[in-house]
């Protein structure tokens, strides 16, 4: 702290100092407040994921929380596909925004990797 924070101690003793912190509690907020406090993240609240139910054309949508942890700018480490080109609509009309656990492609990327390492042939 400096001489210009206006500010009254609690103690006599000018040796403590005390700061209270406040926390967005995310289960309580409306989109609008969770694109303002989480803007990289993707979410129901998210752009990226309204441009998606607009551009499948659902109101549906299914999203985990593995997605909604994962930066918007995510891409999967084994095919390269990022967010947005994994966005898929059911068959009930539901626009699914979900990362499995398994979604590494390590069986794929293992197939792959004999021919990118000794060619074709």
């Amino acid at each position: 702290m400096d001489d210009t924070t206006d500010f009254e101690p609690i103690f006599e003793d000018d040796r403590f100092w005390s700061e209270t912190l406040v926390f967005p509690h995310p289960s309580k907020l409306d989109d609008d407040s969770m694109d303002y406090y989480f803007p990289d993240y993707d979410g129901r609240w998210s752009r990226q994921t309204k441009r998606a139910m607009e551009k499948f054309d659902t109101k549906r949508l299914e999203l985990n929380f593995n997605w909604a942890l994962e930066n918007q700018i995510w891409s999967c480490p084994g095919c390269g596909r990022s967010k947005p080109e994994i966005f898929r609509k059911s068959s009930h009309g539901i626009l699914l925004a979900k990362l499995e656990l398994h979604h590494d492609h390590l069986w794929d990327e293992g197939l792959r990797r004999p021919e990118k390492l000794l060619g074709p042939d």
